[in-house]
């Protein structure tokens, strides 16, 4: 294992937070373990090992972990990595998800679903702040440290803009409202008045992503909001979107939330009616 550079530990509360330096080719072997984790890249390039699946992580990727989930770590690409661990007991997480009655929405920890998330800076240092202040014996701020990353997921359209430029949050919306996702960066540089390479520069240094996965970020953003609350067919909600082809968006979504748009929209709408029942 790579040095600590600093760590808590709630007595009581079963809740770790540490971080960890890597010098390049060293990390942590593949191990399994019975408790739910996360952890996200601050500093250079992660080689990540998932149940036998490899990803190149960088700056602001977080991954969530589930018991039973074999996973190793490599420093690659530059002098030395930083990563952020943060380990929770099955009854602390599980205590948490009933009290705020969170819903599998906004659930990263399942096998069904996606379980990775671009922080972007902003993201980074709120978590980075937190972690300063936090106080390791309260259950308040142990939940608050949860909490704070739920909400990353719950808005992804405000979170992907958030730190730009109101003249290029103001276009996006626009960019939004408009459809026009088929026309891509081209078609958002359009709007904006100012050149796509203009555009991916401020993205880039202010999100820590490309404009292009900004843009599909928003996309699906909207492709979800009528998939919960309108009865569009899924047909017509492709063609809105610029997929190309029906069974195109259902790969794309699915390869995203790991599970059709239809199956999507059915158990979103039993969670409501289940919801508004009680």
């Amino acid at each position: 294992m790579g040095a600590i550079k600093w760590g808590w530990h709630g007595l009581d509360i079963t809740l770790d937070l540490f971080q960890r330096t890597h010098d390049r080719g060293k990390g942590w072997s593949e191990h399994s373990h019975e408790f739910y984790e996360v952890f996200w890249i601050e500093e250079g390039y992660c080689l990540h090992r998932l149940n036998g699946e490899a990803a190149l992580l960088g700056r602001g990727d977080m991954v969530f972990l589930i018991p039973g989930d074999r996973h190793s770590g490599e420093a690659v690409k530059s002098d030395r990595m930083v990563h952020v661990n943060l380990s929770l007991e099955k009854s602390t997480l599980e205590r948490i998800r009933e009290h705020y009655a969170i819903g599998d929405d906004l659930w990263p920890w399942q096998t069904n679903r996606s379980r990775t998330l671009r922080l972007t800076e902003r993201q980074i240092q709120i978590l980075g702040n937190l972690r300063e202040t936090v106080d390791c014996q309260s259950r308040l701020d142990h939940d608050l440290f949860v909490l704070q990353l739920l909400k990353f997921l719950k808005d992804p359209l405000e979170n992907s803009m958030d730190g730009l430029p109101d003249w290029l949050r103001e276009s996006l919306r626009t960019f939004h409202d408009r459809r026009l996702y088929g026309r891509g960066v081209e078609g958002l540089a359009g709007l904006s008045g100012y050149s796509r390479e203009y555009i991916s520069r401020i993205v880039k240094s202010k999100l820590n992503k490309s404009t292009t996965e900004l843009i599909r970020d928003i996309r699906f953003e909207g492709i979800l909001h009528l998939l919960r609350h309108t009865d569009r067919p899924l047909l017509e909600i492709a063609d809105d979107f610029g997929f190309r082809s029906t069974a195109y968006f259902y790969k794309c979504f699915k390869d995203r939330y790991g599970q059709t748009p239809a199956k999507y929209r059915k158990n979103y709408r039993s969670k409501t009616a289940d919801t508004s029942f009680h």
